[in-house]
């Protein structure tokens, strides 16, 4: 797994309508930072802001009619140029989770096309039982999808992956997670999240 992985994070499910426990994989390192300050006289033209905190009141109203608020309970946290989202179904033992990273100097483009193999897989569902990787598609606009079947604690789900670029300067991931059954379910807020590629054909 590289060191400067962009979305490991900690996800949550729910199994059998049983309180969900965390499932927790290692924190993405923090970004290079400058090693000399820089003279008196040097203004940053791309400082941190507050675009963190906009950027989550703007996804959390884009996604107020889809994810009432009587049926998923929702957790956010911002960090210094992160943001993360977590909605949970608990009675459909669905999770979806949103991480956007923010990099005010603009990315590299190793950093925008970075590699997801076995490695980061292997360390995203560490607290699996097993995982699949069953399709994976790609847009030309750089969005990617990766479709899994997953066992996690005796019960099969369903996970898709996209990575996406919404914006200069911003890479984010989406996973959605719902158990097998829910198929329905699951293509329906995969078509309203992403509408050019909510599965691969």
């Amino acid at each position: 797994m590289k060191k400067n992985s962009l979305f490991l994070f900690t996800f949550i499910l729910a199994a059998c309508g049983a309180t969900p426990a965390p499932i927790s994989a290692p924190k993405a390192t923090d970004l290079p930072r400058q090693t000399e300050a820089p003279p008196a006289t040097f203004t940053p033209v791309c400082a941190a802001s507050q675009l963190t905190q906009a950027k989550l009141e703007a996804v959390l109203a884009d996604t107020a009619d889809l994810f009432d608020a009587t049926a998923w309970e929702r957790t956010s946290e911002i960090k210094a140029n992160q943001i993360s989202i977590v909605w949970q179904n608990i009675p459909q033992s669905a999770m979806v989770f949103l991480e956007t990273r923010f990099f005010p100097c603009g990315y590299t483009e190793a950093e925008s096309n970075q590699k997801l193999d076995k490695p980061y897989w292997d360390t995203l569902f560490a607290n699996y039982a097993e995982y699949k990787l069953l399709r994976q598609c790609q847009l030309d606009t750089g969005t990617r999808l990766y479709e899994f079947k997953t066992v996690n604690q005796g019960f099969n789900y369903h996970i898709r992956y996209w990575t996406t670029k919404p914006a200069a300067g911003e890479l984010t991931a989406t996973m959605l997670v719902f158990p097998f059954g829910s198929e329905a379910q699951l293509d329906q807020y995969a078509l309203q999240l992403f509408p050019e590629i909510p599965y691969c054909a």
